[in-house]
């Protein structure tokens, strides 16, 4: 949401500054990889490695870039993200599945990422 509202509205408030609240983003990245998987560097965000595809969407989202939008901590498992939105240290989670980058690579199957947000 952050995002949407910071392109729409972008640096047109009077004044010539439009600040937007960052969101707070916990990601628990599962992924275990797949297929060999390869990046150059200098396509990625600070010229990060990245071995799965979860790392690749952890890097995009810690980039400087996106530091003007979203906050971004990590979580060992889909359950301590989930507890802490619950608990309102955090305003969304983001799971990224153990076999995101396997089904990445393959053209039948579909690449999920759970996006979690307290319904309060």
């Amino acid at each position: 949401m952050t995002g949407m509202f910071y392109i729409m509205f972008g640096n047109i408030a009077s004044g010539g500054e439009f600040n937007l609240p960052k969101t707070k983003v916990i990601i628990a990245n599962l992924d275990e990889g797949g297929p060999k998987f390869q990046t150059s560097t200098k396509n990625m965000p600070g010229g990060k490695q990245a071995r799965t595809m979860g790392e690749l969407v952890v890097n995009v989202l810690q980039s400087k870039e996106m530091a003007d939008l979203i906050q971004v901590s990590l979580a060992p498992s889909a359950e301590s993200a989930h507890a802490a939105v619950d608990g309102q240290a955090a305003q969304v989670a983001i799971v990224i599945p153990a076999d995101f980058s396997k089904k990445f690579a393959d053209p039948d199957k579909q690449a999920i990422i759970e996006f979690y947000q307290d319904q309060r």
